[in-house]
């Protein structure tokens, strides 16, 4: 019984984190969100709206810097995630992906601080994003998917 509880579990956030995110025009998006948007961001236009998962990411331009808020149906703001220089990396991403991929190229990478305060990584290698703690641990693989 154990074994299918774990397997179940397992399955749900393995699907959770394979799920890609969908482009939306503007008039799909829930007025709530499209709201707190622009309350945050009065002078700054969306790009891009997505639906990953159940959240609803807004990609925007701000100082320059890629940057995308992540909110729920009902326009609470879960999380944002900041493109960043990869310099900017912990030291340990770099390190992990010198032992463990043969010192790969990382692309892109990105901060993501979400609604509770957790700070995480994210490093982009090929088609893989590689996503750590704080301090450098890794603590899942995304394969990307292309978009629809």
């Amino acid at each position: 019984m154990k074994t299918i509880r774990f397997l179940t579990i397992g399955l749900l956030f393995g699907s959770a984190f394979s799920i890609k995110a969908q482009k939306l025009k503007e008039a799909d998006v829930p007025a709530l969100v499209k709201q707190t948007q622009s309350t945050a961001f009065p002078k700054i236009k969306v790009d891009k709206w997505e639906k990953d998962g159940d959240l609803y990411e807004a990609t925007f331009k701000s100082n320059n810097t890629e940057t995308s808020n992540f909110y729920d149906a009902q326009g609470s703001l879960m999380a944002t995630e900041t493109e960043i220089p990869v310099s900017e990396l912990p030291a340990q991403v770099e390190q992990y992906v010198k032992r463990a991929l043969g010192g790969k190229k990382i692309t892109e990478a990105s901060k993501r601080l979400d609604a509770t305060g957790i700070l995480t990584y994210e490093a982009e290698i090929e088609k893989t994003d590689y996503i750590f703690d704080a301090s450098g641990m890794l603590l899942r693989q995304e394969e990307k998917k292309e978009k629809k």
